[in-house]
């Protein structure tokens, strides 16, 4: 709550002193944690517990001495009232996110569980990215959305989300070339010769990625225009779409099917959504910035991966980076005319 609330108010310097302190705590405790108790879930699960604690008991006098302490119960309910659906919807979210490992369980040997847990945990490095500069101008869309009389997206708006959109493909081509080389040579320090498994799927799960831009766009008028009630609505039907793919193709394709699952999920999630506010916002998109530009990355990877990534991995993630920067090239090629490099050193 207090991230948002420092999002909102555009406090950059606190929000990112604030995280580094969480991530500089949440380190040193979980390591401590393994070091007292080294084969206990007490040592990483503390640590962590003991962090957050101590960042928490900040932002609690922080905000109680920029706002002091109040109540108003009609308030409350009236709030109550507007966010019980952004709240079901959030659960939902969380569940998406996570249960996937649990229905996995039941089909795949738990190493298989866990080599995709793995793989999942390293592409995560995207989210993060991708959260910060989502977050970082999320508020100013909003604001933006909140002045107009005729709610849609506009050119300032549109070059957000497309930028962001750059940024991802970016993002997933330098993860793709340089998460494996990194990963095998960690495990070959520490000897995990069993966690050399999970590189083949890093770019089947870094795909997914390039759908999350999309996903935020279409998301976002639901915030904009406190637009919630339907939400947890729609989210059984995706939930619903995702889940019914995994039982089909868990059991055919094992860890390619939990991952095509997913895909399906957000394919539907995105049509759900667009389709749910379209009658009360109005889309003008960019197709090949927005849309083609991320499926055409995505595409390559899907093709090229099986065919040649175990192969000449090296030379296909490299072609993937190239790639990606030729898109971006061609996409941006307007406004890359626009520049001035003269200007740019003066």
């Amino acid at each position: 709550m207090n991230s948002s609330l420092l999002q909102t108010q555009e406090k950059a310097s606190t929000f990112l002193w604030l995280n580094l302190l969480s991530f500089f705590l949440i380190a040193l405790f979980t390591v401590g944690g393994l070091y007292f108790f080294p084969d206990e879930l007490v040592g990483p699960i503390g640590g962590r517990f003991a962090a957050v604690l101590v960042t928490g008991l900040w932002v609690l006098v922080a905000t109680y001495r920029q706002f002091g302490m109040h109540f108003d119960f009609a308030f409350l309910r009236k709030t109550f009232d507007f966010n019980h659906p952004s709240f079901l919807y959030q659960v939902m979210q969380w569940f998406n996110g996570y249960y996937d490992r649990v229905l996995m369980a039941a089909y795949l040997p738990i190493a298989q569980v866990g080599i995709y847990d793995l793989t999942v945990k390293v592409v995560t490095a995207i989210e993060f990215a991708l959260s910060g500069f989502y977050n970082s101008f999320f508020p100013k869309v909003l604001g933006i959305v909140a002045l107009q009389t005729e709610k849609k997206t506009t050119i300032e708006i549109n070059r957000y989300y497309n930028g962001l959109t750059a940024v991802t493909i970016l993002l997933v081509g330098l993860c793709i070339f340089f998460f494996p080389i990194i990963i095998a040579w960690l495990m070959t320090f520490m000897t995990r010769s069993g966690y050399l498994d999970a590189i083949p799927w890093i770019p089947f799960v870094a795909i997914t990625y390039l759908l999350r831009t999309l996903r935020y766009y279409v998301t976002m008028p639901y915030a904009a225009i406190r637009y919630q009630k339907p939400l947890p609505f729609y989210y059984v039907l995706i939930v619903a779409a995702k889940i019914g793919a995994m039982l089909v193709l868990i059991p055919l394709y094992g860890i390619m099917g939990v991952i095509i699952s997913t895909w399906i999920g957000y394919g539907v999630e995105v049509t759900v959504l667009y389709f749910g506010i379209r009658s009360k916002f109005l889309f003008h998109v960019n197709k090949f910035k927005t849309v083609a530009a991320p499926l055409l990355m995505a595409l390559l990877i899907l093709v090229m991966e099986p065919w040649q990534g175990l192969e000449h991995p090296m030379l296909v993630h490299g072609a993937y980076l190239i790639f990606g920067l030729a898109l971006l090239v061609w996409a941006y090629r307007n406004e890359l005319r626009n520049i001035s490099l003269s200007k740019m050193i003066k």
